[in-house]
């Protein structure tokens, strides 16, 4: 189980909202059911709009987090995996 931050909740755009929802997970299926039960919702989100908010909200986790984190092993594994995945679609 992952808490949620309800602070933008309900005022910020549906797809911001997903692709932050997503950053919790790291499996491309979760992300996938993640934007599925907001769409069958009744949301209108567009799984590239959602994508570009997962990839804004890692960005986001890298930079308020990189001088506490850059020397685990696990920021250097997730930068990779972020920059193989995330940061190279187009």
């Amino acid at each position: 189980m992952i808490p949620i931050d309800f602070s933008l909740f309900g005022f910020g755009c549906y797809a911001q909202e997903a692709g932050m929802l997503q950053s919790n997970y790291q499996d491309e299926e979760s992300c996938r059911l993640v934007l599925q039960g907001l769409t069958e919702s009744g949301e209108k989100i567009g799984e590239k709009d959602a994508e570009l908010f997962l990839s804004l909200s890692v960005l986001l986790f890298i930079c308020s987090q990189h001088g506490r984190y850059f020397s685990e092993s696990w920021f250097s594994e997730a930068m990779e995996r972020w920059c193989n995945t995330l940061f190279t679609h187009g």
